[in-house]
């Protein structure tokens, strides 16, 4: 056992900016190794995340005249049908439209098919066409017989629509808005398989704390590395409530790396709970059977817990082995692992007024190679985070930042299980 008190070493505090840029909490306690996955409550998870539906829950902001309505159908391109859009019917008023059987191609995309586009709240907005939420039903892309792909409905809020509505049709521009909904999802060509009952992300009306949620995601991938992914389900929620810059941020454009860098950005995954996960390629099989955390606030302090039971890694020799995987490969081998298995537990407390987290027990083990056990403060560790997310910031102001950051009574205990026989033999 030893101890570091108030020791502010550059490495040592990127190494734990980059570890706890999202908060992975738990329990686990030095002399009880089995401090339960119950522990973490499961009832209050669900009960904190709802329906992932409610992130299109959009309240009117103004009144729309008929005018107005026209004038934004007209910019969309949605005023009268062209070669390009055509529809069964159109009917409604004020900034609400309901098109029937529409049908959007523009010789660029393959053809998109939909039983029903639901427009509400289509208004002007510095002389663009915006809409508060889309719904669409039944969407069905033809691309002749090379891939087909079908969502039984979507629902995308704010959108901008700054060409018409067949720039955001466009694959490259299906992500826009602030929040997402996709249920029903199927998608096949030559090398891509993929099936997704759920999918959705956006602030909570509530709060506006993000939310991300998935249900029964399955992707097939045949090609250079041939790729199964797998998840079950998964309830994401930030800690923290979104930033006016980062909502803006979500209504400019949401793809998956802008939700991650939001992510990075808002410093803390709140509750969570992600259950059969699994990545499987030639040279890869990894499994994180189940993750769960719940983090609670009152007044300045958060307290998270957390339990991750297992995280496995296997690699396996293949021909078409990326040279920085074979490295890690070899890295396998000189341990004498054929798969690594990991498990961590751990509580921490978080004070927002004093800047500090305190890692109160927690621990990070490999299966037949070490345990470790760790507590202990950190202090500064927000404040670094908003120098490194400030885009005024330059290096050095990073830098000079880091110093700040500073250890309390931090304590590590290795218990080892064959690592150094395994490392040094």
């Amino acid at each position: 056992m030893f101890y570091i008190q108030k020791l502010p070493t550059r490495s040592i505090c990127a190494a734990l900016l980059i570890s706890t840029s999202m908060i992975w909490g738990g329990c686990k306690s030095k002399n009880d190794k089995a401090f339960a996955l119950g522990e973490v409550n499961v009832s209050v998870l669900e009960s904190e995340f709802g329906d992932i539906g409610s992130v299109l829950n959009v309240k009117p902001q103004r009144a729309i005249n008929a005018s107005e309505g026209e004038a934004a159908l007209k910019a969309a391109g949605l005023w009268e049908e062209s070669a390009q859009i055509k529809w069964d019917s159109r009917s409604g008023e004020k900034g609400q439209y309901l098109f029937e059987n529409i049908t959007i191609q523009d010789g660029k995309s393959p053809k998109l098919k939909a039983k029903r586009l639901l427009l509400t709240g289509l208004h002007m907005q510095n002389n663009v066409p915006h809409v508060d939420l889309i719904r669409v039903s039944d969407i069905k892309v033809e691309d002749g017989d090379k891939a087909s792909f079908s969502i039984e409905s979507l629902g995308v809020t704010h959108v901008e629509i700054a060409g018409s509505i067949l720039d955001v049709t466009r694959a490259d521009n299906m992500g826009l808005g602030k929040a997402l909904v996709m249920s029903g999802v199927k998608g096949r060509s030559d090398e891509v398989d993929i099936n997704i009952d759920q999918l959705g992300w956006g602030p909570d009306p509530k709060d506006d704390h993000l939310r991300f949620a998935a249900q029964n995601i399955a992707v097939d991938i045949d090609g250079l590395e041939n790729m199964n992914l797998k998840l079950e389900s998964a309830n994401l929620r930030s800690l923290n409530a979104l930033s006016a810059g980062q909502k803006a941020k979500l209504t400019r454009a949401v793809r998956g790396n802008d939700i991650m860098a939001i992510l990075s950005e808002n410093q803390q995954l709140g509750n969570a709970s992600i259950e059969g996960f699994s990545l499987a390629s030639d040279a890869l099989n990894m499994g994180l059977p189940k993750f769960l955390q719940t983090a609670k606030t009152k007044g300045d302090i958060t307290h998270i817990d957390y339990s991750m039971p297992e995280l496995s890694f296997e690699l396996k020799e293949t021909d078409k082995m990326l040279p920085d995987m074979r490295r890690v490969l070899q890295i396998f081998q000189s341990l004498d692992f054929e798969r690594l298995q990991f498990s961590s537990l751990g509580q921490t407390e978080i004070d927002k007024a004093k800047d500090l987290m305190t890692i109160k027990a927690a621990s990070f083990d490999l299966k037949d190679g070490f345990d470790l056990t760790y507590s202990g403060g950190i202090s500064g560790l927000d404040r670094l985070r908003e120098v490194a997310a400030d885009s005024a910031s330059k290096p050095a102001d990073i830098v000079n930042q880091q110093d700040n950051v500073k250890l309390h009574n931090f304590s590590l205990s290795l218990e080892d299980k064959s690592i150094v026989d395994r490392g040094f033999n």
